[in-house]
């Protein structure tokens, strides 16, 4: 028997789907840039009661900090799009992430990785922007194949992200994915783990996003 699946309570069946789209740039809003070639370093605790935090990139990093935190350094740019900064829910999402070790074994670092449900997993994070959460999941360690996308005019600032982080070159994958259309086959069409956050501003993207989960 074949997998079913439902959102918010809908069967997949009952779900409408898009006509075919136009060009997609419609879904990204012209604006003014308000933030221009910044760089930051956003840290994200292992601890469920830290909030995640930005430093300078210069901030010293101690042993002991190394084993409880993690560090993702980014260039900043609203240059080609709202996705070159780091949205809100973002932050939120990715404290949930980092701190998911922690609730599995509280006191014992290896076995909550070892027990991590996203060992091993395929994640892809969709409207990825600046890279920040995908990043995070690879950081992590439990052997995710991880897949940061967006479309064409943020690939290079996900493409800068990665040389930013040494540790991603291998570790993290950047594609373009266009929501609504055909997915590209370097990117897993049906990964374990999707992610998002942030990533819908105009209601025009909603119904292309849907038809991307299908």
């Amino acid at each position: 028997m074949s997998a079913t699946l439902s959102l918010f309570g809908v069967h997949e069946d009952d779900l409408p789907m898009s006509p075919d789209l136009e060009p997609t740039e419609d879904i990204v809003p012209e604006q003014i840039p308000s933030i221009l070639d910044q760089r930051a370093c956003i840290v994200y605790s292992t601890a469920p009661d830290v909030e995640p935090r930005v430093v300078s990139t210069r901030d010293p990093e101690s042993d002991t900090q190394a084993q409880q935190e993690y560090r993702i350094h980014l260039r900043l740019d609203m240059t080609n799009g709202c996705g070159g900064k780091i949205w809100p829910a973002a932050e939120v999402l990715g404290a949930y992430i980092a701190s998911m070790p922690s609730r599995y074994a509280p006191h014992a670092t290896d076995l909550a990785l070892a027990q991590h449900p996203w060992r091993g997993k395929t994640v892809v994070e969709l409207g990825s922007g600046t890279g920040l959460i995908g990043f995070l999941v690879a950081k992590i360690g439990v052997g995710c194949k991880t897949w940061i996308t967006d479309q064409v005019p943020m690939l290079p600032l996900m493409e800068e992200n990665v040389t930013l982080n040494p540790d991603m070159v291998d570790a993290c994958h950047v594609a373009e994915l266009n929501w609504g259309e055909t997915i590209p086959e370097n990117v897993p069409s049906k990964p374990d783990v999707i992610l998002l956050a942030d990533c819908v501003y105009r209601e025009e993207a909603f119904q292309p996003l849907v038809d991307t989960f299908y």
